[in-house]
């Protein structure tokens, strides 16, 4: 039984990012909803995976690179709340520090890591519910993922 259960839970999942996020290019799926074109033909992206956050959910920030060169981009990153029509930047507490680390994405590849984006959401801004996204800098292009807090 429990095995059904997470093999629901997985095929649920899949089918979640399947039609919020990915697209088929008849080779594989590819995200979309943070894309940033560099020219026609490349371009970078990054979504939240699945873009429902809740308390007990395990969310992915995946980063994509489809271009010919080497990425190069740093830990920090913003996230601002959708409130009255308008995004507001929400501000992190003084003791929130990043680590100056310098990340790389090669050419053609794709960095997918846990985030803990609910626990953020409610340190940071008190676990309002709604609309969100993350703001992150890689070379001089700022990617944009949306999530919403549930």
């Amino acid at each position: 039984m429990k095995k059904a259960i997470l093999v629901l839970g997985t095929l649920l999942w899949l089918l979640t990012c399947l039609t919020s996020c990915f697209k088929y290019n008849e080779t594989n799926f590819l995200c979309d909803c943070g894309k940033v074109e560099i020219d026609k033909k490349e371009y970078i992206a990054m979504c939240v995976l699945p873009e429902e956050v809740t308390k007990n959910s395990i969310n992915y920030l995946r980063m994509e690179n489809h271009t010919k060169q080497n990425l190069s981009y740093g830990t920090p990153y913003t996230i601002e709340y959708f409130n009255n029509n308008n995004w507001e930047r929400i501000p992190f507490p003084d003791n929130w520090g990043f680590e100056d680390i310098l990340l790389h994405i090669p050419a053609g590849e794709i960095k997918e890591g846990i985030t803990k984006l609910y626990s953020i959401v409610e340190e940071c801004n008190e676990g309002i519910t709604g609309k969100y996204r993350i703001i992150k800098e890689i070379e001089n292009h700022s990617l944009v993922a949306e999530f919403e807090v549930k």
